[in-house]
């Protein structure tokens, strides 16, 4: 496909970096692989850069450059910690709104779900952990990611270690649910196949919560395990009419794929986050979420068993 005639050549330097190449882009936002050298030429450290399309202008420009600021204040905020993407640099000025981020090395989990179709639960275990831990710190942090998805996840391939990243649409002064008078309210952004229902459905009177990014989150783990999407095709105008598996239905789907799987607990752990209702969800923290899953999947990896065959 060709590129964007605006769009910045390989070779060129940029904000004393200099570009390698594209990564990824849509219409509104430009990300590239940038790398730092030494005086001497030698590579020194590679970011990704994050900032507006030139084409972009008015409304959609300012959206683009809100979110990008956002990314910036969350990752500012978040710096340092563990398993989330680390920002260098950023700018909100006149001429380019930007954020840099220190490059991870690794695929995401979209990537490896393409590959390798669905993974073992003992590989999806140990993911799932790194998340939750991640996600305790950020819901910490009085932010919800409110994207999360394969494709936001990144997976170092040799120790299984993850980086939750693309906080664009985050909020960053959420309701915890020891402090109700401070409620998030609906935004309408993040993917429809992975969020919420309060996230694209409800008024502006509706709360977000920790539970909100756990809805995201049962998705996501539950699309590792079987190596297809839950909600596939789902979109913001279907999603209020788009049907939610019962208990059931999903138990019967982990009995066919892991017979030695407490299928009985799983199902109840990803339907519970899958209501409609955030105040009935019975999983509310990050913590409860992990321990869940282990008592789940626990049976399965200490007996070894491997998964059967789709």
């Amino acid at each position: 496909m060709d590129q964007p005639r605006w769009e910045i050549q390989p070779g060129r330097v940029m904000l004393g970096l200099e570009n390698l190449c594209p990564s990824s882009q849509s219409k509104a936002t430009l990300v590239y692989l940038v790398e730092e050298r030494r005086a001497d030429g030698a590579a020194q450290q590679r970011y990704v850069l994050k900032c507006a399309g030139p084409a972009v202008t008015g409304s959609e420009k300012e959206k683009v450059e809100e979110a990008l600021c956002r990314e910036a204040s969350a990752l500012t905020r978040l710096q340092g910690v563990p398993r989330v993407a680390q920002i260098v640099d950023s700018s909100a000025g006149p001429h380019i709104t930007y954020v840099l981020i220190k490059l991870v090395e690794g695929q995401d989990l979209r990537v490896v779900l393409d590959a390798e179709q669905r993974l073992g639960p003992d590989q999806v275990l140990t993911i799932a952990t790194e998340l939750c831990k991640t996600l305790t710190i950020v819901h910490g942090e009085d932010i919800l990611h409110l994207d999360i998805k394969p494709s936001n996840i990144l997976l170092n391939y040799t120790d299984y270690t993850t980086v939750l990243i693309d906080f664009n649409v985050a909020a960053l002064d959420m309701a915890s649910s020891r402090n109700s008078d401070r409620p998030v309210f609906f935004k309408g952004r993040g993917t429809a196949e992975y969020v919420a229902p309060e996230q694209l459905l409800t008024d502006k009177s509706a709360r977000l919560m920790y539970s909100t990014d756990l809805y995201a989150l049962a998705v996501t783990v539950y699309e590792l395990l079987v190596g297809r999407k839950l909600f596939p095709g789902r979109t913001r105008k279907n999603y209020a009419s788009y049907p939610v598996p019962r208990r059931e239905e999903l138990r019967e789907t982990f009995d066919q794929l892991f017979p030695e799987v407490s299928s009985q607990a799983l199902s109840t752990l990803i339907e519970g986050c899958l209501r409609s209702d955030l105040n009935q969800r019975p999983i509310e923290s990050a913590e409860a979420f992990q321990s869940a899953l282990l008592a789940a999947l626990a049976p399965c990896i200490v007996l070894g068993e491997a998964p059967s065959d789709v």
